[in-house]
């Protein structure tokens, strides 16, 4: 128990900052420092990740976030797949996938996010623009 939690502490980064959005934004990153990267442009929580995370990566995830609204940037084709089962599955919250297949789609639509702003759908229109 204590191993899979240690690599649960590897596997998963946490935002510092307290925003006042009504959403929470997860990412997966293949490294560290794009992690560091995502996490200052407004990402709450990283799952580092060299390959595809799994479903239950993603759920985890979702268990450490308190917002009833989370954003996904899954960031590689095969993880978008984990990432809306594990959406179907997870019921304490509404989640919300982007069809994000690379980092690079991930960094610019978080470069655009408006974090103000209280619809999630929106914000889905405006980075799926």
């Amino acid at each position: 128990m204590t191993v899979q939690h240690t690599q649960l502490e590897q596997k998963l980064i946490f935002s510092d900052s307290k925003d006042e959005s009504d959403f929470s934004v997860i990412a997966v990153a293949p490294n560290k420092h794009l992690a560091d990267t995502f996490i200052d442009m407004g990402a709450d929580i990283i799952i580092l990740n060299e390959a595809c995370p799994s479903t239950e990566d993603f759920i985890e995830a979702f268990e450490n976030i308190s917002k009833n609204n989370i954003i996904v940037f899954p960031n590689d084709p095969d993880s978008i797949l984990a990432a809306q089962q594990a959406a179907e599955i997870y019921k304490k919250a509404d989640v919300t996938v982007i069809n994000c297949k690379s980092v690079s789609d991930c960094y610019s639509s978080l470069a655009i996010l408006d974090f103000s702003c209280d619809e999630v759908d929106i914000i889905e229109e405006t980075i799926n623009q």
